[in-house]
């Protein structure tokens, strides 16, 4: 199932590897990294302008993104729980 990150982007949920908090990421060292994803094409900012808020990394590439972290979590759970309220297993 999509998950939307920003505008008209989505991401499979599947894809999500991780989702982080864009003021604890754009500090120190991480610049310098970014810089190098954004040589290889892999970096994508679909804040439009806005402001970034957090950081978006599946398994081919980073999304800088306007929806907090805890929106773009909240999101992917409500995602799963609809998959799994007719797919899964409970694991006890």
């Amino acid at each position: 199932m999509p998950v939307f990150i920003g505008g008209i982007t989505a991401v499979a949920g599947e894809r999500l590897l991780a989702i982080i908090d864009w003021r604890y990421f754009s500090a120190g060292d991480n610049e310098a990294f970014l810089d190098r994803l954004r040589e290889q094409r892999m970096v994508f900012d679909i804040t439009d302008g806005g402001r970034p808020k957090s950081l978006v990394i599946t398994d081919k590439e980073l999304y800088i993104s306007p929806i907090s972290p805890l929106t773009l979590k909240k999101r992917n759970d409500r995602l799963r729980k609809e998959i799994c309220e007719s797919d899964c297993v409970e694991e006890y």
